[in-house]
C-alpha cells in the first residue's frame, strides 16, 4: 500500500454527516476497544459539544482523528480519543493529524492550551508537536497515562 491523499475535515458535530460520524465511531471501536480492549462506553455525550479533526481515504474510511473539547474535564481545551487506523500507522498519518490539530485548533480558538491525557507510550510522540508531561503516570482504564499540556509560544 502507498501512501494516500487524505481529506481532513474540521468539523463541530452538528456538521458532521451520518456517514462521517459512523466512519469515526467505529475507528474510535476499533482501535480503542477491539485492538486496545479498553471496555468502556466510548460515546460519553461529550462528543456533542467537541470538535473533530479526521482524515479519510479515498473510501471515505478514516485514517486518523481526534477530538478537541471546550474546557470541562480540564481546566482548558483538551485534546482526546487521538487515534491512528493500525493499517495506516506506517505511513505518518499520526503526525499529519497532529499538525493540523495546531493548525486548526489556532485558526478556530487562536494560540490557546491544550491538555491531554495521554497514554503514557506516545509521550515522545506527543512531546515532538510541544506537549509537555505535567503528571505522574496513572492508570486510566487499565491503562498507563501521563497528564500532558501544550503552551502556545505566540
Amino acid at each position: 500500500m502507498e501512501k494516500l491523499h487524505i481529506d481532513w475535515q474540521f468539523k463541530t458535530f452538528e456538521n458532521l454527516s451520518q456517514k462521517e460520524l459512523y466512519a469515526i465511531l467505529l475507528a474510535r471501536q476499533e482501535v480503542f476497544i477491539i485492538e486496545q480492549k479498553i471496555y468502556y462506553v466510548d460515546c460519553d455525550n461529550r462528543d456533542q459539544n467537541a470538535w473533530h479533526l479526521f482524515g479519510l481515504d479515498p473510501d471515505g474510511e478514516v485514517v486518523a482523528y481526534l477530538r478537541v473539547l471546550p474546557p470541562g474535564k480540564m481546566e482548558m481545551h483538551s485534546v482526546g480519543r487521538v487515534l491512528s487506523a493500525k493499517k495506516y500507522r506506517l505511513f505518518g498519518y499520526g503526525k499529519e493529524l497532529m499538525k493540523n490539530m495546531h493548525e486548526k485548533v489556532q485558526e478556530e480558538f487562536g494560540h490557546i492550551p491544550l491538555g491531554m491525557s495521554a497514554q503514557v507510550y506516545l509521550e515522545n510522540f506527543y512531546q515532538g508537536f510541544g506537549f509537555k508531561t505535567s503528571s505522574e503516570p496513572y492508570i486510566e482504564e487499565d491503562i498507563e497515562h501521563i497528564k500532558m499540556i501544550y503552551q502556545p509560544s505566540n
